[in-house]
């Protein structure tokens, strides 16, 4: 804890005025810094989170915006689109010069609720046309789409999803989904999101990766994998804190089949941890987002993370887990040990280490 807080602090004291978005950007090979948002709290808090968004980051994924039944003006009517909050949220981000993160075209366990009694051919068709009609009119403003987002259960069994579109198709809805998004939008990069997939070796992830691989052997227009990395440091196994080892096998072993990685969507609880002071609760979060962000960046096709959310006191973990502090920023704004964890890392390159890149950046953003 010691040696992490002193780092921390030596840290802040020689890059304050170097942002996350400056020191990915500022990378002989550039990263993607970026946050997941609901589009309200950049608007209602100008000062706080609206400054703080395209100051430090350099991508927006929409929290729920770009889900399917969300861009429905009516869930149980699929042929009314209402784009008005994620246009805005679109236009945001161009205007401050970040790139769009597409989250998601289709996820099998949150399908709009017309869907759910659907034949099977016409289920088929309501997909492919929600792909085209929503990635058309995203053309060229959409970087990247999660084209499906958990075809496997969070229950690490690896076993499929109960949806209805594992009913009807088993994995087949996957290919289909990916071709009918290339063919919408050739040029944007198409990727496969799912949870508990950062280290290679476990019953889900193993899947996850057969069927990519069969994906790839049947020349499926696929780009890269997200992992989402929704992690609680005090658990072991899948959902507590990627060992380096099973890291660097699963970016490796993507990279093999030519696909990109990133960490799409994380946060790191740390209310289950023994009981302690959050300064020392702190310190272990910022381990974590240090070791996991560091050992992604020593591998090629890693292209960036992703934090889901800015701010501890807006995520999604304090209605579903109850209060805890998982993200970069407090409840009030203030940049936590974890915030300085990430930039220790993206200062950091092996080839010249972390002096020769503030060099670098003090002479470019003077």
């Amino acid at each position: 804890f010691f040696a992490l807080k002193f780092t921390s602090l030596q840290m802040a004291e020689e890059s304050d005025h170097l942002t996350l978005r400056e020191l990915a950007s500022a990378r002989p090979r550039p990263v993607h810094i970026g946050a997941a948002v609901w589009p309200s709290h950049i608007y209602e808090e100008p000062d706080t989170f609206g400054a703080i968004l395209p100051k430090e980051f350099n991508s927006i994924t929409l929290e729920a915006h770009h889900k399917w039944k969300d861009l429905l003006a009516d869930e149980r009517n699929g042929g009314v689109y209402n784009y008005e909050t994620a246009d805005r949220t679109v236009e945001y981000a161009m205007h401050h010069q970040m790139e769009v993160k597409g989250h998601v075209l289709c996820w099998p366990e949150h399908m709009p609720e017309f869907t759910r009694k659907m034949a099977k051919s016409k289920l088929r068709e309501a997909l492919l046309d929600h792909i085209n009609q929503t990635m058309r009119h995203y053309l060229g403003k959409v970087s990247s789409w999660d084209v499906v987002n958990e075809a496997f259960r969070t229950d690490g069994t690896g076993r499929e999803t109960s949806s209805i579109l594992s009913k009807h198709f088993g994995l087949d809805y996957v290919a289909d989904a990916f071709h009918a998004a290339h063919q919408a939008d050739p040029n944007c990069k198409l990727l496969y999101n799912d949870c508990t997939i950062l280290s290679a070796g476990y019953p889900k992830s193993n899947a996850v990766y057969k069927m990519v691989s069969n994906l790839v052997k049947n020349a499926v227009p696929i780009n890269g994998i997200g992992c989402q990395g929704h992690i609680n440091a005090a658990s072991e196994g899948e959902w507590g804190p990627p060992k380096s080892q099973g890291l660097k096998a699963t970016l490796r072993q993507y990279g093999k089949l030519g696909l990109t990685v990133n960490v799409s969507e994380m946060d790191v609880r740390t209310s289950e941890l023994p009981k302690s002071k959050i300064s020392q609760r702190d310190s272990i979060q910022a381990m974590v987002y240090g070791n996991l962000l560091s050992t992604c960046l020593a591998e090629p096709n890693f292209t960036g993370l992703t934090t889901w959310g800015v701010t501890d006191k807006h995520s999604w973990i304090n209605d579903f887990f109850g209060a805890d502090r998982p993200l970069l920023f407090d409840e009030n704004y203030e940049k936590k040990p974890a915030y300085y964890a990430v930039a220790n890392s993206l200062g950091h390159t092996e080839q010249n280490g972390i002096k020769s890149v503030f060099k670098s950046l003090k002479n470019k953003f003077r």
